[in-house]
């Protein structure tokens, strides 16, 4: 218990040895140290349980350090307080425009949802249309096929070509007869 005591009053008073701009951080961290070590402390501070449940003594600020107007700026936190306030205004700046930018892009998406609504029917309608026309094309063009295959069989393609053949020379002998007896008749 006494080893913990004096580790959390060790750390109790490295915390309180961190500089903070007030000034009092070496007196804070001697009546850390003091607290932490066992002593009772001047009694000015609170109480706060360790885990081991004996209290502590932690010390509050007095004198100087309580007083809110202690803290005197100096040049250089003058000047970190305007870049820091015109760094703000920059990022508030930035950011109006990037809400603006999100309020447009929420009102093209309510736009572009709208118009979905409005042509969903229209291409509904559509592809049901294009649904019975790619059957009646199908249909079509079986009943086709099958016409095609019936008329330009092997056999019936040789029987037109023999037919063809006939009737081009027939035609061949009538017209060397009809030139014969024209001949015959001028001559």
């Amino acid at each position: 218990m006494e080893e913990r005591q004096r580790r959390v009053g060790l750390l109790i008073e490295r915390v309180h040895a961190i500089p903070d701009g007030l000034g009092g951080a070496g007196r804070l961290a001697a009546a850390g140290a003091g607290a932490g070590a066992g002593g009772g402390g001047s009694g000015a501070g609170s109480r706060a349980p360790t885990p081991s449940g004996a209290l502590l003594s932690l010390p509050s600020p007095s004198g100087l350090q309580a007083n809110p107007l202690h803290f005197k700026a100096t040049e250089q936190t003058d000047r970190f307080d305007a870049d820091w306030a015109k760094a703000r205004a920059r990022q508030d700046l930035a950011l109006d425009r990037i809400e603006r930018g999100v309020a447009e892009l929420a009102a093209v998406a309510r736009g572009a949802q709208e118009e979905l609504g409005r042509q969903n029917p229209v291409l509904d309608d559509v592809d049901a249309q294009l649904g019975r026309a790619t059957a009646a094309l199908r249909g079509n063009n079986r009943r086709l096929k099958g016409v095609l295959e019936s008329v330009r069989s092997s056999r019936s393609f040789c029987v037109d070509f023999v037919l063809v053949a006939v009737l081009l020379g027939i035609a061949a002998y009538l017209a060397s007869v009809l030139d014969k007896k024209k001949k015959a008749a001028g001559g």
